[in-house]
């Protein structure tokens, strides 16, 4: 990965991608984006809350296939179909900024970096189960 061997490189990269992160006011799986965003002190990520009792913005149907946040979209970027760029779900949007702004907070071997995914997504459902049943 280019980061690794230039950090300078991938902070001018990414700088230049114009990304914007949806939410909600009050969603726990942005949190940990927004973690890692203020930990790895990633510049010029446009963060915009949606409400979610309104009819659901245009951007979230044609970015996600569950309609639902968090979303990242690249803002100046689109697919060879037209449709913006994006990454839906919280694991991938945390990995993706993971992987392009060094130092990153997932280290250790490949196992270990397994092992930290799969207790990520145990917490998920452990959480949603309390939250959402709530």
């Amino acid at each position: 990965f280019l980061c690794f061997k230039k950090p300078s490189l991938c902070f001018s990269v990414f700088a230049n991608m114009a990304l914007t992160l949806y939410s909600t006011k009050v969603c726990p799986f942005t949190e940990r984006i927004l973690l890692l965003i203020a930990w790895s002190r990633i510049p010029d990520i446009s963060i915009k809350h949606i409400p979610l009792q309104k009819i659901k913005p245009e951007i979230m149907a044609s970015c996600s296939p569950y309609h639902r946040v968090p979303v990242l979209v690249f803002n100046n970027e689109k697919l060879s179909d037209g449709r913006k760029k994006c990454i839906w779900e919280s694991p991938a949007i945390f990995q993706f900024l993971d992987d392009t702004n060094p130092p990153p907070i997932m280290r250790g071997t490949p196992y270990e970096k397994a092992m930290q995914r799969s207790f990520t997504h145990y917490c998920n459902a452990e959480f949603s189960k309390a939250v959402y049943t709530y």
